[in-house]
């Protein structure tokens, strides 16, 4: 399915009403919560920041965490967060974790707007990278990386292919939880904008998308937000797809020696 500019103007994403990564009570209890300690959820953790919130972001090399770009974003002072705010826990599970590290630096997609209401170009390039000063994915694993563009997606689905969501929710701060089997609508119009149906929640922003290729969990996609109506009738979850930031993220392996997962 495709969805028309005109159906996201209704649904706010183009700064009228977009709810920055929140859902209703119910999609919390669909969720099922996984061992965190085990891999590979023990590649998704918790980005705890200094403004004593937290969001989402996944192990994708030794030292490279992907999140949103908003999560990093300190709308008090109008200025992304420096690595000093950022600790990364990954595994996090009820007090206990894997293992952990502070940021070294943060890479910023280049044309995020982050003092804009949510809008198309926003949600397009809500993502980032997280540099950690530890290896922290030789101890927790880390996940890999596969194309999804329009071509890819379609095939993905011809197979049958079903989508996860894990993340660390507002409700369930303290533990990881996973939305299984999750519809993925298609992509929006001719944005790159991903639409899926995986029950979403405050706290999940950074998340990431997963498929299961070869027995093997890998990311498609990063979740940024949940777009609403003007009556809170309909919502569709909102991703940054990877065909949107993999050639950075190569890039950005290669200046760090760093890589990502392939």
């Amino acid at each position: 399915m495709v969805y028309s500019a005109a159906v996201l103007l209704g649904l706010g994403v183009f700064g009228a009403t977009a709810a920055p990564a929140a859902a209703g009570g119910g999609a919390s209890s669909r969720r099922t919560v996984v061992n965190a300690a085990t891999y590979p959820w023990s590649a998704v953790g918790r980005i705890n920041k200094g403004t004593n919130s937290f969001c989402t972001g996944t192990l994708i090399g030794p030292r490279l965490v992907l999140t949103a770009a908003h999560c990093l974003w300190d709308a008090r002072h109008r200025r992304f967060l420096p690595p000093a705010y950022l600790h990364f826990v990954a595994g996090y599970q009820r007090g206990t974790y894997v293992a952990d590290s502070q940021a070294e630096s943060v890479h910023i997609a280049s044309a995020f707007l982050a003092d804009t209401h949510v809008g198309a170009a926003r949600v397009v390039n809500d993502w980032a990278i997280v540099v950690l000063k530890k290896d922290v994915g030789s101890v927790a694993g880390y996940l890999g990386l596969s194309l999804l563009d329009r071509d890819r997606l379609a095939a993905l689905r011809r197979d049958g292919a079903t989508f996860v969501q894990a993340g660390y929710t507002r409700t369930r701060q303290y533990v990881q939880s996973a939305a299984f089997d999750c519809p993925v609508a298609g992509f929006i119009g001719g944005l790159d904008a991903l639409g899926h149906g995986c029950d979403t929640v405050a706290g999940d922003a950074g998340a990431p998308i997963l498929i299961k290729q070869d027995g093997a969990y890998r990311v498609v996609a990063v979740h940024a937000t949940i777009a609403t109506d003007a009556n809170k009738a309909t919502t569709i979850s909102l991703a940054v797809p990877s065909s949107r930031f993999m050639r950075r993220l190569a890039a950005t392996s290669a200046r760090t020696g760093r890589p990502a997962g392939h």
